[in-house]
């Protein structure tokens, strides 16, 4: 297939006299129209001008994109192995693998333990030395690199001022850290921390780096000792701290008491040896069998990012789940696809309980609803095998007992539910339909409670009677009692 070009040319004098225009009209019949009073589009020729207008935040990410993200490409093969930050083809998930990889691998072997430090560093990217950082550059991309000039011109110095909007303080000259949130600091941050590895050398330690995020492993506990000792004087020789309040271990092992000596000490002080730990978004507990706690946390967090989401019930059902797994799902299932083995059948409810929820909300049928009869009304499979399937997880004891109860709770639908309008017609299921509620809530309890002698929500039986005309009072009776003299309508209201 052959290239298409379009061309382009901004608003210079040159650009713009009536030769060149009627050349262009003959010879080029793709282009693109620049806006008169246009700036010059060719913004390289102008970064160091935008650099001192702007301030070294744009003019970093302006330098980079000139030099086409060099900098990434430099770099990438110096940096440790162990480092999973901002790297191409490495995501947290890759560094939580590795690490449940190397504690499981430990706790194969009767008796074993794999002691673990969770390195927090106190504003670490705030911090950063910056002419340690352009000597650790220089050393490794050269000191006449174009790269090296550009980065130790921009973090020389760089003035701040704050304004409380009614005064501006003078300039305070900057000369330490780089900007959280800055596309490059990252880069940035993992060129400052590539020596870092030289403290477990010659030790069977592992250390594994998510940028700052730093998990330091062993089964050697004196060895890990060793190597947290280090740790700390390569942080003074690198004008970081570590923040000893935040910093934690973790001792897995396949059950038994905690003993005091597998405690660590960092800086003579003793770390705080906890049971559960949240490491980059999935929540480790000590025999690294069961993950109830992530599931749980990752439902309610999924849940609570569900209730922001305004106006459900007028969205088409179609739309609304579509949007469901693209802002929910991947919140609920974050992190199942290193843990999918360990997943117990309660595991499995919770998570397919985060499904029916939203389901209910945009039926607009209450909370105790159950969940097999959203699962009709939306015409959708259960949550557990879209997961399964779009992850490529494979059939587990858990999942196939858990796909078991959910199946047998769906055959046991009676079968009135079927003929009702929701099930028989589909207008309700379009945008600002302002009834769906009034037809779901039929469909699902057909307002029996409103008309029982038992007045609480409860299943219809034999010994229902209706309040109105002292009949046996079916799940649909509403519809066939002639005493009733309210409208659906005002039903939901109630």
């Amino acid at each position: 297939m052959p290239l298409v070009y379009m061309f382009q040319q901004d608003n210079d004098g040159k650009h713009t006299d009536q030769i060149n225009k009627d050349w262009l009209i003959w010879n080029i019949s793709q282009q693109l129209r620049t806006p008169p009073h246009s700036p010059d589009l060719n913004l390289i020729e102008h970064w160091l001008e935008i650099l001192k207008k702007t301030g070294w935040r744009v003019g970093i990410a302006l330098a980079f994109y000139a030099q086409g993200c060099g900098l990434v490409v430099e770099v990438d093969n110096r940096i440790p192995e162990c480092q999973f930050g901002f790297r191409k083809g490495r995501s947290t998930l890759h560094a939580i693998s590795y690490l449940i990889e190397q504690i499981e691998n430990t706790l194969r072997h009767p008796g074993k333990k794999y002691h673990v430090v969770f390195v927090d560093y106190c504003k670490a990217f705030d911090l950063i030395n910056r002419e340690t950082l352009i000597r650790k550059l220089s050393n490794m991309i050269g000191e006449s690199h174009a790269l090296t000039t550009i980065i130790a011109d921009i973090l020389s110095c760089n003035y701040i001022q704050i304004s409380d909007e009614i005064t501006l303080s003078n300039k305070i000259i900057q000369t330490n850290g780089v900007l959280q949130g800055d596309p490059i600091s990252p880069v940035l941050f993992n060129i400052m921390t590539t020596d870092i590895t030289k403290i477990t050398e010659d030790t069977t330690a592992s250390m594994i780096m998510y940028a700052d995020d730093m998990a330091i492993g062993s089964s050697n506990i004196e060895e890990l000792q060793q190597v947290l000792n280090k740790l700390v004087r390569w942080a003074e020789e690198n004008s970081l701290q570590i923040n000893h309040q935040k910093t934690k271990q973790m001792n897995f092992r396949n059950g038994g008491k905690q003993r005091k000596k597998d405690t660590l000490t960092l800086q003579n002080e003793p770390l705080e040896v906890v049971q559960k730990f949240k490491y980059l978004g999935v929540t480790l507990q000590t025999t690294l069998k069961s993950y109830r706690i992530h599931i749980q946390e990752r439902a309610a967090a999924a849940i609570k990012a569900m209730y922001n989401i305004k106006n459900l019930q007028q969205l088409e059902t179609k739309m609304a789940m579509t949007l469901f797994r693209s802002a929910i799902a991947p919140i609920a299932t974050y992190g199942l696809n290193i843990i999918w083995g360990n997943l117990t059948v309660s595991d499995m409810g919770k998570i397919e309980r985060v499904n029916s929820s939203f389901m209910k909300r945009v039926l607009g049928v209450g909370r105790t609803t159950l969940s097999r009869l959203t699962y009709e009304l939306m015409k959708e499979r259960f949550f557990i095998e879209d997961i399964r399937t779009q992850l490529c997880m494979p059939n587990t004891p858990a999942y196939e007992k858990a796909l078991e109860v959910l199946r047998g709770k769906k055959n046991a639908i009676w079968s009135e539910f079927y003929i009702t309008d929701a099930m028989t017609t589909r207008d309700w299921a379009n945008t600002n339909y302002e009834l769906r509620h009034i037809v779901t809530r039929y469909a699902v309890h057909g307002f029996h409670h409103k008309i029982c002698t038992t007045k609480r929500y409860h299943e219809p039986n034999d010994e229902c009677v209706c309040e109105l005309c002292q009949k046996p009072c079916g799940r649909y009776h509403v519809e066939n009692c002639r005493e009733s003299k309210t409208s659906l309508t005002n039903f939901c209201k109630d």
